[in-house]
């Protein structure tokens, strides 16, 4: 994120600096591609090795990640949150805003899981009524 329009010019322009070098080699296993999806979002490329049933192995393209550069959001008020509560949190949290650019290719986010709170159904459902 950044908080100026020149440092995000600088971000961009690292981010294109380091695609134009990784792209010149052939994608293989180990490298990596970087390739320009929407102004300010890239993906991370690689092959990963794959075994068909016959025995051979083949090299499959594999998105494995995002670079994402943006400003930052200067327009959300400051937030801190203390034992005195005097801070609004307005933008950040209930007005589900926050200020996160997500590529369109990723779909929508998972609801989180935690293997140190297991799910109790009969629970869940008793909750409700």
């Amino acid at each position: 994120m950044c908080k100026t329009e020149r440092i995000e010019r600088d971000a961009l322009r690292i981010v294109e600096q380091l695609a134009a070098e990784a792209n010149e080699k052939v994608l293989m296993e180990g490298r990596q591609h970087i390739r320009r999806y929407d102004n300010g979002v890239y993906e991370v490329w690689t092959s990963i090795p794959f075994k068909r049933k016959d025995g051979r192995s083949a090299l499959v393209d594999e998105r494995i990640g995002h670079v994402i550069v943006q400003m930052l959001p200067t327009w959300l008020p400051k937030v801190r949150v203390d034992a005195s509560n005097r801070w609004s949190t307005d933008g950040w949290f209930e007005d589900n805003c926050l200020p996160y650019k997500r590529p369109p290719t990723t779909g929508r986010c998972e609801v989180p899981t935690s293997p140190l709170w297991p799910v109790n159904e009969s629970a869940v459902e008793g909750a409700d009524g």
